[in-house]
C-alpha cells in the first residue's frame, strides 16, 4: 500500500508497485512540500535561550515545572503548585505577598470546609462557659497548640489524661481536700503540671475562676481530646486534636499579622479566622 501526499490523496493497493516506486514517490512528495527544514531539538533550545519570553527557568523548589510566580520570600520565580502547597511551611511568606493575601481571601473549598469544621468543634467546646472560663480555655488551648520541642511525641491521649487528672485535682479541692491526682503517663503528668501553672497564673492576674469553674474548663478540654478522632476525620488519628489546635492558632496568628500590616499601610484589613475569646 502506498500513500502519495500532494494536492490530492491517492491510494495504490499494488504491493509490488509500491515497493518499486517508494523511493521515487518519497522524493517527489518531499519536493512538493518545499525545502523548508524542520527545527530540531538543538535549534529549538537555542531559540528559547535567545527569546526572553520563552526561556522561563525551572521552579527552584521542584525543578520540574516552570516558575511563573515571583516569590518575594525566595527572590525567584516558582511554580503555582509549589506556591500553593509550600507556603508558610517551606516558604517564609511575607504578609504582603499578593498570592498569600489572595489565598487567605479566597481559600480552596477543601480548606474552607476544614476551617468551618474546626470552628464548629471549638464553638461546641466553648458553649455555655462564662467569660473567665472561655479566656482560661483559650489560654490552655493556645499552650497546647504551640511548638513543643521538649515533647515531640505528645499525642491526644496525653492531653486527655493530663486534663482529666488536673480536673479531678480541682474537683477534689472544691470539696476542701488537697490531693494531686496523677496522670497515666510521664508526658501527661508533665503536661498537667504546665496546665496547672497556667491556671494559677490566670488566677494570680485577677481572673475569678473557682476550683469548680477550673474543673469544668479542664473537663471540656478532656472531652475535646477524646472526641477529636471521631469529629475530625482525615486528620492524623493520634494527633487530631493537637493538629486542629495548631491549624486554628497558626491561622489566627497569620490573620493578626495581615491585620497589622494592612493597618500600617493604611488600607482596609482583610477578614481572618476569629477564635472565640
Amino acid at each position: 500500500m502506498h500513500l502519495d501526499v500532494g494536492s490530492t490523496l491517492s491510494v495504490s493497493v499494488n504491493p509490488a508497485a509500491a515497493l518499486s516506486s517508494g523511493q521515487a514517490s518519497t522524493s517527489k512528495s518531499t519536493a512538493g512540500r518545499g525545502s523548508r527544514p524542520l527545527i530540531g531539538a538543538t535549534a529549538c533550545a537555542k531559540l528559547m535561550q535567545q527569546d526572553p519570553f520563552m526561556a522561563k527557568p525551572a521552579c527552584p523548589l521542584c525543578n520540574r515545572r516552570r516558575g511563573r510566580r515571583a516569590c518575594p520570600a525566595l527572590g525567584e520565580s516558582i511554580c503555582s503548585a509549589c506556591c500553593g502547597t509550600k507556603r508558610r511551611t517551606q516558604i517564609a511568606c511575607p504578609p504582603d505577598c499578593v498570592y498569600l493575601e489572595s489565598a487567605a481571601a479566597h481559600p480552596p473549598a477543601v480548606v474552607q470546609r476544614r476551617r468551618e469544621r474546626d470552628g464548629g468543634f471549638l464553638a461546641a467546646l466553648l458553649h455555655g462557659l462564662t467569660g473567665p472560663q472561655q479566656r482560661l480555655t483559650a489560654m490552655l488551648l493556645e499552650h497546647l497548640a504551640g511548638d513543643r520541642p521538649d515533647a515531640p511525641g505528645l499525642v491526644d491521649a496525653d492531653v486527655e489524661q493530663a486534663a482529666l487528672a488536673l480536673a479531678q485535682t480541682y474537683e477534689t479541692a472544691s470539696r476542701g481536700i488537697v490531693y494531686e491526682h496523677p496522670a497515666g503517663t510521664a508526658s501527661a503528668q508533665r503536661l498537667a503540671g504546665e496546665m496547672k501553672q497556667l491556671v494559677e497564673a490566670d488566677r494570680g492576674n485577677g481572673a475569678h475562676v473557682s476550683d469548680h469553674a477550673a474543673a469544668i474548663v479542664l473537663r471540656r478540654i478532656e472531652a475535646g481530646a477524646r472526641e477529636a478522632r471521631r469529629a475530625l476525620p482525615g486528620d492524623e488519628a493520634e494527633r487530631a486534636y493537637l493538629s486542629m489546635l495548631r491549624r486554628v492558632w497558626t491561622a489566627g496568628r497569620a490573620g493578626a499579622a495581615r491585620e497589622s500590616d494592612a493597618g500600617a499601610r493604611g488600607r482596609p484589613a482583610s477578614t481572618g479566622l476569629i477564635v472565640p475569646p
